[in-house]
């Protein structure tokens, strides 16, 4: 089994409640749970998004979201469950890449390791030029 991450979104029709909307959220996250799949996030309806519905545009639509990880075999299932539910009006469901995760999940000590420098002051030993010649003949002649 091949799990995914996924993002769906969808608008509720415009006599649907806020406290619909989440009782719908919570039904899709139970059937993504039962089906061994997990939530990553939800985030509260946001109210007054105006989306057009025929001729006149509609006020008081809500827009829900959630991301979570599930078995790509099984999505036409969550699909079908989606379609039957009466106050969406509509929802996009579509594969996204993983969020990489920040935090470890236990806290680990980091120590930085100090990189010896030269001091700034010490000067590197000067070699006279007498002795950089000798050690060019040497090597010229080798």
């Amino acid at each position: 089994m091949k799990i995914r991450y996924y993002e769906l979104t969808f608008l509720t029709k415009p006599e649907a409640t806020e406290e619909e909307a989440k009782k719908i959220t919570d039904s899709i996250k139970k059937f993504i749970e039962e089906n061994k799949g997990e939530i990553d996030k939800i985030l509260p309806p946001k109210q007054e998004v105006f989306f057009p519905a025929g001729k006149k545009p509609t006020e008081n639509v809500l827009l829900c979201s959630l991301t979570f990880y599930f078995d790509p075999a099984l999505i036409e299932n969550l699909k079908k469950s989606l379609d039957s539910q009466e106050l969406i009006l509509r929802y996009i469901l579509f594969q996204r890449k993983a969020p990489k995760t920040e935090t470890p999940t236990s806290p680990q000590k980091t120590t930085i390791e100090k990189k010896e420098t030269p001091s700034p002051t010490a000067k590197p030993k000067k070699v006279e030029l007498k002795e950089l010649d000798k050690k060019i003949e040497e090597i010229l002649k080798e």
